[in-house]
């Protein structure tokens, strides 16, 4: 969709249904927060996964693999109170 259309609009919040922030093809991320600090701190997270990805996906005759849906979730729940005192 061009620059500045309700159509790009319409795409960017479909794009962000679930989600905090998001890539647009030929213009950057986008990404927002409850307060500029929580945007800050997302747009500095999503520059750093797209870090990494770009450094995994320079393995010739690899590509990175996404987590399922449930795999991601699975994740998640390690993650919870991870390297906290029991």
């Amino acid at each position: 969709a061009a620059y500045g259309t309700d159509e790009l609009a319409a795409h960017v919040l479909h794009a962000l249904r679930d989600r905090s922030g998001c890539l647009m093809r030929n213009h950057g991320t986008l990404v927002y927060g409850d307060t500029l600090e929580q945007a800050y701190d997302r747009t500095a997270q999503l520059e750093w996964m797209c870090r990494v990805w770009l450094t995994a996906s320079s393995v010739p005759g690899l590509t990175p693999a996404l987590l399922s849906d449930a795999e991601l979730d699975e994740a998640g729940e390690r993650l919870r109170g991870y390297g906290q005192p029991g």
